[in-house]
């Protein structure tokens, strides 16, 4: 069943059950069919069904959004084009006065983590090819559907999708109600702004020092919080041992790993095994240790984890990146990165390849 635009509010609770639940729900006979293939040489059939790619053109929204949001929508009414927020059997619903800012109100929903979707009247170009069951090729006419999108687009914008359609000699007669987009994957130059910044220092801990800051761990998780900490300690030496040997500190051997439990004594292991090494144990640290004195003597390395926030248009698209370079909340950079792009609009980052 399909939703007339210029739906009335009255009107939208009695029809929502209805228009999201069924997969393969179908339009109806579409409106604005050309009056059939004037093209040479295309073959037509009777009735047929499939999947096409084709290009289409955005006409028109319904003037409500139905949300995945778990729980009432905080904040949404206050903007102006907002008329009222419904609890359907399909989730939150944002019914609007107009659609003609559809797309920043679904913006301001996104920014929540909460998407949604509406009903939306698109015109299907001319051409698009659909492979029938008998192998042969039937060349469809332009045709005006209604779909289910996102409302990311803006009126009058080209939009590739795959849609499921029924057809009679090239025209289409009726077409599912989900539309999958089909965006290109592209690598673009864009600015960015700092949003989150996780700091994570790794420490290396000589072999014989192991102990000294495994017995300071409680203190350290006290100050930069017990999931931020933890320690790799390796109370192991790699080296051979005489066959008959009673090493009273040794407490297990695995191939060349040599387990001599808390002994720290060097010079005492380098007399007993033969061909000793001593692996070094490492500290992890989330938070900016810096500045703590405990850690000035160890080697470590320092990676920052970054959030990060792409304006396009009204839309904001997250990304993320961990570099060794460091920045601060709020500035704005250069990235380089692979994105998901329908016309033009940024569908999602897919990777940053690097920030500048």
């Amino acid at each position: 069943m399909d939703v007339p635009f210029g739906l009335k509010k009255e009107d939208l609770y009695k029809v929502l059950a209805i228009a999201f639940v069924v997969f393969f729900l179908l339009s109806g006979y579409t409106t604005g069919l050309l009056a059939g293939n004037k093209n040479p040489g295309v073959v037509s059939t009777g009735y047929e069904n499939g999947t096409i790619n084709v290009n289409a053109t955005l006409i028109k929204y319904d003037p409500y959004i139905v949300t995945d949001a778990s729980g009432p929508i905080e904040g949404i009414s206050n903007f102006s084009d907002v008329d009222d927020i419904i609890l359907s059997p399909d989730g939150y619903v944002v019914a609007l006065k107009t659609t003609e800012n559809i797309t920043g109100i679904y913006s301001e929903l996104k920014k929540m983590n909460i998407s949604g979707v509406t009903n939306a009247a698109v015109n299907l170009d001319a051409g698009a090819q659909l492979q029938t069951s008998n192998g042969t090729t039937v060349e469809l006419s332009a045709a005006t559907v209604t779909v289910l999108l996102e409302p990311i687009f803006k009126e009058n914008e080209k939009i590739n999708m795959n849609i499921y359609v029924i057809t009679k000699d090239g025209r289409i007669l009726g077409n599912s109600k989900v539309a999958y987009l089909q965006p290109d994957v592209k690598q673009i130059e864009v600015n960015a702004t700092i949003s989150f910044i996780e700091q994570t220092t790794t420490y290396i801990i000589p072999w014989e020092q192991r102990m000294d800051y495994s017995e300071m761990l409680m203190e350290i998780k006290v100050e930069y919080g017990s999931g931020n900490v933890s320690i790799v300690r390796n109370d192991y030496v790699i080296g051979s041992i005489e066959s008959g040997s009673n090493i009273s500190y040794v407490v297990g051997i695995i191939s060349d790993k040599v387990f001599v439990g808390n002994n720290t004594d060097r010079t005492q292991i380098l007399n007993d095994i033969e061909g000793v090494s001593f692996p070094d144990s490492t500290l992890i640290i989330k938070g900016d240790s810096s500045d703590d004195e405990r850690f000035e003597s160890l080697e470590s390395s320092t990676a920052y984890f970054y959030g990060l926030i792409v304006k396009d248009g009204e839309d904001e698209i997250l990304a993320s990146f961990t570099s060794s370079n460091k920045y601060e909340l709020g500035d704005e950079i250069k990235i380089n990165a692979e994105a998901a792009v329908i016309g033009d609009k940024i569908y999602t980052i897919e990777k940053v390849i690097e920030m500048e």
